[in-house]
């Protein structure tokens, strides 16, 4: 993962916010139209499919049990992302690529006010990537966290996770 600058992610991150205008657009047409009932399911996928993909590009928080065995294993957390996971743990058992706001979260805020714009601020304020270990995605699972989570920073820390961010290359 390269460092990114601001209007460098701004920029990588419309495409897809234009993409899930679009789609929450067409949802919001076709919200009544029982012709329609079939596909709106499809293309709440696939605005949860832009939404996992356009995550890629943001900075990772690291949780401090990861950043601990990512140090032991030599390798550098905040510079790798889910697609690069297997160089490191090549069966994906130790760490997990974790969505801070759950994805379903991230779709209703886009679906509430259906804008570029507004859709670009939710995707730049509100999607954030977290390392953290197996061991505490089980924890948030064990705790109902999952997929539901009204206040993610409460729902961390009662699982004892402490996210840590870096910002130029310095951790926060």
């Amino acid at each position: 993962m390269v460092n990114i600058t601001k209007p460098d992610l701004n920029e990588l991150l419309e495409p897809f916010a234009r993409s899930i205008c679009a789609k929450a657009k067409a949802l919001k047409r076709w919200a009544n139209d029982e012709r329609f009932r079939p596909y709106r399911a499809r293309l709440r996928k696939a605005i949860s499919d832009d939404i996992n993909q356009c995550t890629n590009y943001l900075p990772p928080e690291v949780s401090e049990a990861a950043l601990v065995k990512a140090k032991k294993l030599g390798r550098d957390l905040f510079t790798a992302n889910w697609h690069n996971q297997s160089s490191f743990d090549s069966k994906r058992k130790v760490f997990q690529w974790e969505h801070v706001v759950p994805v379903r979260s991230l779709v209703n805020l886009c679906l509430m006010n259906p804008t570029v714009p507004r859709i670009l601020d939710v995707l730049l304020s509100k999607a954030k990537m977290a390392w953290i270990l197996k061991r505490e995605d089980q924890e948030l699972t064990k705790r109902g966290y999952r997929s539901r989570r009204e206040d993610p920073v409460a729902a961390y820390r009662e699982c004892g996770i402490v996210l840590v961010k870096q910002r130029n290359g310095i951790r926060e």
